[in-house]
């Protein structure tokens, strides 16, 4: 009769849940430096909050309301771009007509020409990385002259826009992480514990065949 070999079950189970709690300490300790670190980038102006551009429209509209028909002059252009921060915002100036005088549009933000430049309104696409197109009124003495579109995204940028590749889902990186560091942990220890755990079973199949 082979020679039984004991297995130190109390000894394994310390070892799993030390493995368990060892995948919850670390995911958490990750996921908060990933935090911490976006929210330094943020704070110091180095990446740009996903609501940036959105956060600026009030400042814009309320320019175009005191600049009135002046901005139907192209040669406004340059003090138009002072104050909407072309690097995030696309936008296109038009005329009565709803006609395109001037802009830094890659495309036309609408099929042109536009029909209701009296009336201002905001349509969203998508969810997240959201496309957002304002219509915003050019006034003189109460009748609309013309408009101003701007066409923007909600998500998170580089203050650079070179960069912006590598912000770009940022807001989805963060909200997946802990699930991501859970499971790369999980995989580590598994690893672990099964090389600890193969030892004692393989004597124990040994001790059974002899």
């Amino acid at each position: 009769m082979g020679k039984m070999v004991h297995v130190d079950d109390i000894s394994l189970k310390k070892q799993l849940i030390i493995y368990i709690l060892a995948v919850i300490i670390l995911s958490f300790i990750c996921t908060t430096v990933v935090i911490t670190v976006n929210l330094i980038l943020m704070s110091r102006g180095i990446i740009l909050r996903a609501d940036y551009y959105e956060s600026k429209v009030p400042f814009i509209e309320k320019y175009i309301e005191n600049t009135g028909d002046k901005l139907l002059n192209k040669g406004f252009k340059t003090e138009l771009e002072k104050i909407i921060p072309v690097q995030g915002i696309e936008y296109q100036v038009l005329n009565y007509k709803g006609e395109m005088i001037y802009g830094n549009y890659k495309t036309d933000i609408v099929d042109l020409p536009f029909k209701s430049i009296d009336k201002r309104d905001k349509i969203v696409v998508g969810y997240f990385n959201a496309e957002v197109i304002e219509f915003i009124p050019i006034s003189k003495n109460g009748l609309a002259v013309g408009m101003v579109l701007l066409k923007y995204h909600i998500k998170p940028s580089a203050r650079n826009p070179k960069y912006n590749f590598l912000v770009q889902y940022l807001e989805q990186i963060v909200v997946i992480s802990p699930f991501v560091f859970i499971i790369l942990f999980t995989i580590i220890f598994v690893s672990k514990f099964n090389k600890k755990l193969s030892g004692p079973l393989n004597e124990l199949l040994e001790g059974l065949i002899r």
